[in-house]
């Protein structure tokens, strides 16, 4: 957009609907290293900032906030984060984890 005074006014695509984004540090270093858990991440619409070590916290945040309300972004967080944690936990405890069986738990 144009305007005489400010000149054009851009924004970021990721700022558009909601611009609603919610992030939080994670310690899941079991998760960080399984073969699926970009897999995993797109299927529970987060995304992630790089670290330097699985040991380390990783930074999660949410994908969407377009077309959603403020509500619906923040319950889809809520309920990714906690499928990270319960994933986790079963690495923890020695068990398997795969992502589809996880989505359809999830929902």
């Amino acid at each position: 957009m144009w305007n005489d005074h400010l000149g054009y006014i851009t924004s970021c695509p990721s700022k558009l609907g909601t611009g609603l984004e919610i992030q939080t540090d994670l310690k899941i270093p079991l998760m960080v290293k399984h073969t699926q858990f970009d897999l995993l991440l797109r299927k529970l619409r987060l995304q992630k900032e790089c670290s330097g070590d699985a040991a380390d916290p990783l930074n999660i945040r949410n994908i969407d906030c377009i077309g959603r309300t403020e509500l619906q972004v923040v319950q889809s967080y809520i309920d990714g984060v906690q499928t990270l944690i319960r994933l986790e936990e079963k690495l923890n405890d020695g068990e398997k984890v795969d992502v589809d069986i996880a989505m359809v738990k999830q929902k």
